[in-house]
């Protein structure tokens, strides 16, 4: 069985929150901003591109599995800003759930943006630990083959940000409101 690939998980998940938005976007006829928020981006630029954004419209940020704590502080910081400003800030949350068998905590070797790919171990002639590892390894896919692959349910945050509360009707029973 073939594994889902980031970009794949990725891709199903920024479906499902459009399609999440839309829906709100197409009731409300507002225009919804989505920043996706990922572990490796700026939080800076991240805090200075949702209070433009907000300005003008409401704003949802969203993120997964290792990027929710990201998520949350940038979201505190940008209502810190918004108070400091003597700017009233509505919070809304929908917390989801996406099974998959990605492994998204999993680290990869990567150098400047390059996977690593490591063949020595093919180039040497097999020792007795080597055929250990093989052994292992041929139980382990034997055990996948009878249990199934690992299912990861990962976490799916959508924080939605307004400068009113307008959009709160509009919104369905799986949101809180963050007072």
């Amino acid at each position: 069985m073939d594994q889902p690939s980031k970009s794949t998980v990725d891709n199903d998940i920024t479906s499902t929150i459009n399609k999440i938005i839309d829906s709100i976007k197409s009731n409300s006829k507002k225009d919804i901003k989505i920043i996706k928020i990922d572990k490796d981006h700026s939080i800076k630029k991240s805090i200075d591109k949702i209070l433009n954004q907000l300005s003008k419209s409401p704003v949802v940020v969203t993120g997964y599995a290792n990027s929710i704590q990201k998520l949350i502080s940038i979201v505190e910081i940008v209502k810190q800003k918004q108070k400091e400003s003597k700017k009233v800030i509505h919070q809304y949350n929908l917390l989801q759930q996406y099974k998959t068998t990605f492994n998204p905590y999993k680290k990869s070797k990567h150098f400047n943006g390059v996977e690593i790919i490591d063949l020595s171990s093919q180039l040497k002639e097999k020792t007795t630990n080597d055929i250990t590892k093989e052994i292992v390894k041929l139980n382990k896919e034997a055990e996948v083959e009878i249990k199934g692959e690992k299912e990861y349910k990962l976490p799916v945050l959508l924080v939605l940000l307004s400068t009113n509360d307008d959009i709160k009707s509009y919104l369905n029973e799986d949101w809180t409101i963050q007072q």
